[in-house]
């Protein structure tokens, strides 16, 4: 019971649970999985509205979700150090190539147990990113 490349697939009373973590809609997380799998083309269309916009709109919550659980970035939400501190380990991060716990730790910004603590919490952030 297969199905032609042609042919018009319709998927009915798809319920979603639970939330979204990075506030991505049901439709665009479809759209995403379909534009990984190489399933939509220019007249792919979902709820229609075009697929490629949606996905589009997938990478863009999933990009600026992702941003906002950089290390460097909880650490400032945190407060344990300044957009300053943060420029200036970045620096000599990208320079050295020296991970930035590791720099900021050696630049006597923090110490090993707020990088952890920084670290387990985006762990845990990014656990339930599963795209």
């Amino acid at each position: 019971m297969g199905t032609e490349d042609n042919e018009k697939i319709t998927i009915t009373s798809l319920q979603p649970t639970g939330t979204s973590l990075f506030g991505v809609t049901p439709i665009e997380a479809l759209a995403y999985v379909l534009s990984e799998t190489g399933f939509i083309n220019n007249d792919t269309r979902i709820n229609d509205i075009q697929a490629y916009e949606l996905a589009k709109n997938f990478y863009a919550k999933r990009n600026k979700f992702r941003q906002t659980t950089r290390l460097g970035h909880i650490l400032m939400a945190e407060g344990v150090i300044t957009k300053n501190q943060l420029v200036e380990a970045l620096a000599q991060h990208v320079d050295t190539g020296t991970p930035l716990g590791e720099v900021l730790i050696n630049m006597g910004i923090c110490n090993p147990l707020q990088i952890k603590s920084a670290l387990d919490k985006q762990n845990q952030l990014r656990s339930f990113d599963r795209f």
